[in-house]
This record gives C-alpha cells, sequence and structure tokens, in this order.
C-alpha cells in the first residue's frame, strides 16, 4: 500500500510538472525552442570566442536544461493568447531565463590592445665610443618614425655598470637629429646587461604586446645574462639584438690580473698583470693598494 501511494504520488507530481497537452503537440511547435537555444548558446560561444566577452563561470549554463520545460508548459498550457503573442510570450520567458544565467556566469567585457611597446636598450659603457652610441641612437629614431601603428610606444633606456630609463614607452621619442645627447647618468666603468634587461622587462606595460631591443657590443663584465635571458623566456618576452660595431686602433685593455686572495698585513705579494693592444707602444703600468702607489713601471 505504502509503495502504491509513493508511486501514485510520484506520478502526480510529474503529471503536475509535465502535464498532458491540451492540443496536438507537433515537431514545429519545437522550433521557436531550437531557434532559442541555437541563437543563445551559440551567441554566448561566438562571444567568449572572439574575446568580446568573457564568461567568470560556466556552471550557471546547466540551467539551459529548464528552457525545455518552459516550452513544454506553453504548448500544454493554455492561455487564452494570439499565436502571436503566444509567441511572444515564450521568447519573453526564455529571455528572462537566459538574463538569468548570464548574470550568474558574471560576464566581463574583453579590451583587447594590439598596440605594440618596444624598449631600446643602448649600450653605453666605456667600450661603445661615443659616436657609435650617437648611431645607435639615431637608428632607434629611424625605427620609430617608421613604426607602422599610431598605437605603438617606444622606450628608452641607456645601461653600462647601471641601467637609467631615459624615455618610459610613448608614442613618440622627444628627439632630433641635432639632439642626440643622453640625459640620464649612469656608471660607464662596466657592462650589465643583465641589469638593463631586467629594466627593460619591468617597463613593458601587462596589458598591450612588447618586446625588447639590446644595442650592444655584447661584452658583459657584471650579472649573469642566461638567467635572466631564461626568465623573460618564461615570460614570453620577445628580444631583439643589434649588434655595435667600432674599430679601435690604438686600444689597450687589461687581459688578467692574478693575486693571491689573501695576504697578511705587510706581507709580500706577487701580482701577475697581463695586458694586450692592438698595436706596439709604450705605456706605464700603475699599480695601487688603498690608494697608494706600489708599482708604477714602464711598459715597452
Amino acid at each position: 500500500m505504502i509503495g502504491e501511494a509513493a508511486l501514485a504520488s510520484a506520478k502526480a507530481f510529474c503529471t503536475a510538472l509535465f502535464p498532458p497537452p491540451r492540443k496536438p503537440v507537433s515537431a514545429a511547435s519545437a522550433s521557436p525552442l531550437l531557434i532559442f537555444l541555437v541563437l543563445f548558446l551559440g551567441g554566448c560561444f561566438l562571444l567568449d570566442a572572439f574575446h568580446i566577452i568573457f564568461f567568470s563561470r560556466l556552471w550557471p549554463f546547466w540551467f539551459v536544461v529548464f528552457m525545455p520545460w518552459i516550452w513544454w508548459m506553453h504548448v500544454a498550457g493554455y492561455a487564452g493568447l494570439t499565436r502571436s503573442r503566444s509567441q511572444i510570450a515564450l521568447f519573453a520567458r526564455l529571455t528572462l531565463l537566459g538574463l538569468f544565467i548570464i548574470l550568474l556566469t558574471e560576464p566581463r567585457a574583453v579590451r583587447e590592445d594590439r598596440g605594440l611597446s618596444v624598449v631600446f636598450v643602448v649600450d653605453a659603457s666605456a667600450s661603445i665610443h661615443e659616436d657609435a652610441r650617437t648611431s645607435a641612437i639615431e637608428w632607434v629614431l629611424k625605427m620609430v618614425n617608421q613604426k607602422p601603428k599610431k598605437d605603438d610606444h617606444a622606450g628608452l633606456i641607456f645601461f653600462g655598470r647601471s641601467a637609467a630609463v631615459e624615455l618610459p614607452p610613448q608614442p613618440v621619442l622627444p628627439y632630433d637629429d641635432k639632439n642626440t645627447v643622453m640625459n640620464v647618468q649612469i656608471d660607464h666603468d662596466g657592462t650589465d646587461i643583465s641589469k638593463a634587461l631586467s629594466l627593460a622587462a619591468a617597463m613593458l606595460p601587462k596589458d598591450r604586446n612588447g618586446r625588447i631591443v639590446l644595442i650592444s657590443d655584447g661584452v658583459e663584465t657584471e650579472g649573469s645574462l642566461s638567467q635572466i635571458l631564461d626568465e623573460l623566456k618564461a615570460k614570453g618576452v620577445a628580444i631583439d639584438t643589434f649588434s655595435v660595431g667600432y674599430n679601435y686602433t690604438d686600444e689597450v685593455w687589461l687581459e688578467e690580473l692574478q693575486m693571491p686572495r689573501f695576504v697578511k698585513s705587510g706581507e709580500t705579494y706577487n701580482a701577475t698583470v697581463i695586458i694586450s693592444s692592438h698595436r706596439k707602444g709604450k705605456g706605464t703600468l700603475t699599480l695601487t693598494d688603498n690608494g697608494q702607489i706600489t708599482f708604477q713601471p714602464d711598459v715597452p
């Protein structure tokens, strides 16, 4: 008896939820529902696919299963409306449910900035001649003036042992052919490319595409270039390089300096110095210890 009563209650519930139609239901009567589902789900898919609207939650789309129930109550019931007004009422109910679903998904409008930000990183260390640095700035200006899009931005960094921002990314660089002077102050007695690239990466806006153009002779004296390159690669930051060429005929440089790591106060120690030059000549080698000249021979 209890089982029959439960079965009867369940049958009555299903009949109330899905009442028998009062008029014949044909396949054509389901066309309004199919049209709305195609427009609603297809429109949401296209908005997301073309990055026009981003839906934060997807589970509310499961409420679409209630749309067939709304349609069934429409075709099974009788409201005394004309056919056209009845169809309008159906679409109004489906639209309200669709709007409710969209509100639950927390939609967000997506605005994609297709502009490009390029940061030019120019080597201004002591190993780069002033004429070569001026030529590098002129090349940067030429590239900026030839950029294809007005919404592309360009920035400029000078570096040596330290790095400094000359100009943040902007549509136009305020330079001309008569004024290509570097305004920032940096340490010229070294070359730290990794520090300059790290600063350039920090300047790139997060809301647009960015890349770095490195203009240098590639000779670093400090920092870890391989480490910063791995970090920028992981972040998807592209780096282009432009080699600085120069030709010094009278250059002299220190190849190697060997000294003991630990020396007691007053102890005599040996120092090995290897010097190279492009051509033969004479000069004076000066070794200092705490500012005091300890050795100053003539070098043939």
